[in-house]
């Protein structure tokens, strides 16, 4: 089993999400030792199956979190933690149905509640800070109201200051836990603007040497072509067909249409032309890259994808609506699969009604990617509901 791969617009926050989850589990086995000892205590007041099976949910849920952290996705670490959150409610809030023996003495306070931490962070973990801390609060009334209840309902001072005790206390953890997933947010903001600033840079270097190499070849071959095809000299006929041919050659060449001449590139190299691409057209694009390739790729894939998915991504700068729009581009790796999809939520069109001579669809997108071996390409769209280009290719 491999590491879950995020996007990159996500490896910081998902770091920084790990390390919560496994101190989140350290903290699951502490409270365990510190709280078994009441959970024994208290056994004869509640239901045996309520207790065991609070007992699995409370401190092995965490365990086992921290455990697996490693190969789950940043979504689903938020999942877990929202599921516990909510897990962590219910079972206070079913202390008191679960008990089976009334009073619990005064001195004896629920053992759930001693363990309030532990769904607070998971709040904290899943949840935005205004729900988080929102958590927080429901945890204390809660805490405050099964206290005095299960103690016969007396000593409702005891009750509201162990609930603004805990409370308090759980809210430094909670916000240590906000301010370290805060940060990896940040981190990876500030990463994606270096790598558009990079990627803005890196196309307009490429796309300077590309215009200085055309502008050298309209300059020594192509005018020269034809400056001397408009001189009336038989004579240099064959000179100027060579020469009208070197252009054409070159030409062909710059175009990419088969740089055969170019070596195979990495997967990593790959991700980076598609971002440069991508970022080069619109820096406001969203990209992502997903799975992991140990196969080159070959030169005419990437560049029929590079071309393809600028494209695709000026169409929809042109057609599918105002600045709202969200868009998105993103690689992906599958067994013996390069895939790159590109979406937006735009306006969206009838691909029925779009004429088969239409060249940004016909030529620069479906002809580019099936022109090369295993290559296929789809746009799949629909009035109101946005735009979807799918490029794959099949090593076999």
């Amino acid at each position: 089993m491999t590491t879950a791969i995020e996007p990159d617009g996500t490896l910081a926050a998902t770091r920084v999400m790990r390390t919560v989850v496994m101190v989140f589990g350290f903290a699951g086995g502490v409270f365990f030792a510190i709280t078994v000892g009441q959970m024994v205590a208290q056994a004869e007041y509640v239901a045996t199956a309520w207790l065991i099976a609070a007992g699995i949910l409370m401190f092995g849920t965490p365990v086992v979190a921290a455990i697996i952290c490693r190969w789950l996705s940043l979504a689903a670490l938020r999942r877990i933690a929202g599921a516990y959150t909510i897990g962590y409610l219910v079972i206070v809030a079913t202390w008191l149905p679960a008990m089976v023996q009334f009073p619990l003495p005064t001195a004896m306070s629920p053992w759930p509640l001693s363990t309030t931490m532990l769904g607070a962070v998971a709040g904290a973990i899943a949840f935005p800070p205004a729900l988080a801390w929102t958590t927080v609060g429901v945890n204390a009334a809660l805490l405050a109201f099964v206290r005095f209840e299960a103690s016969g309902g007396v000593n409702l001072d005891v009750a509201l200051q162990d609930s603004l005790y805990i409370a308090a206390f759980v809210a430094i953890f909670v916000a240590l836990v906000m301010v370290a997933l805060r940060g990896g947010r940040a981190q990876d903001a500030a990463a994606a603007a270096a790598r558009r600033t990079l990627a803005r840079a890196a196309y307009a270097t490429a796309r300077a040497r590309e215009e200085t190499r055309l502008d050298a070849l309209v300059h020594d071959e192509v005018m020269t072509a034809l400056y001397y095809a408009s001189q009336d000299r038989p004579e240099l006929a064959s000179s100027i067909r060579t020469q009208a041919g070197r252009a054409l050659s070159e030409l062909a060449r710059m175009e990419g249409v088969r740089p055969i001449d170019v070596a195979p590139i990495s997967a990593a190299a790959f991700v980076s032309r598609m971002r440069a691409v991508v970022l080069g057209v619109s820096p406001d694009v969203a990209f992502r890259a997903e799975g992991d390739r140990d196969e080159p790729i070959p030169a005419d894939v990437a560049a029929a994808f590079a071309e393809a998915t600028a494209e695709a991504v000026r169409n929809s700068l042109l057609h599918a609506g105002d600045s709202r729009v969200t868009r998105t581009a993103s690689v992906t790796f599958g067994i013996g699969t390069v895939v790159v999809a590109i979406s937006d939520d735009g306006i969206g069109f009838d691909t029925r009604s779009v004429s088969p001579h239409r060249l940004g669809i016909a030529v620069s997108i479906r002809a580019r990617v099936e022109a090369i071996p295993h290559g296929v390409a789809t746009v799949t769209s629909h009035r109101g509901a946005g735009t979807v280009v799918l490029l794959t290719w099949r090593s076999s």
